[in-house]
């Protein structure tokens, strides 16, 4: 099959010329009404990971650090184990962050970049901080202060 361009190479399942090895790539299904009623196409990698930054989205890692500069905690803390709520008020709003504005991320990858945790754990921090914004006012304008500096809101 012929590619559109070097970087938008596909290849059908059936195709006798393997342009790339598709064990690399995702299977995505692409209606093509007529030839058949389904052709599996090879999308790279890369593209995919570009079209997903494409998107106005934040790394969990940039969050990390504003929210740790605005409740003047370390970063290793946030990430780390301890439970004292001076580091678990931080986190759960980085849970809740990182949710609203790193949409490309499931739970369980979000989990995985604070510390390991599981991912029932990322929803119900992000959960408690939706909910804590409607009535702390204190930890709303602290939510606001972080988002600025991410330059989410002006």
């Amino acid at each position: 099959m012929a590619s559109l361009s070097n970087f938008d190479q596909r290849q059908t399942i059936n195709s006798p010329q393997k342009v790339n090895d598709p064990r690399n790539f995702p299977r995505l299904r692409a209606r093509n009404c007529a030839f058949a009623p389904f052709r599996v196409v090879y999308v790279p990698q890369v593209a995919l990971k570009d079209a997903r930054l494409n998107l106005d989205c934040l790394r969990v890692g940039e969050i990390i650090s504003a929210v740790s500069s605005v409740w003047n905690v370390p970063e290793r803390d946030i990430i780390g184990p301890r439970q004292s709520r001076r580091f678990t008020v931080p986190r759960q709003v980085v849970m809740y962050l990182a949710r609203l504005h790193c949409s490309h991320l499931s739970f369980p990858q979000i989990a995985r970049e604070l510390g390991g945790r599981d991912h029932t754990t990322i929803m119900y921090g992000a959960r408690k901080i939706e909910s804590d914004l409607q009535r702390d006012k204190t930890l709303a304008a602290s939510v606001r202060v972080a988002k600025v500096l991410l330059g989410i809101e002006p």
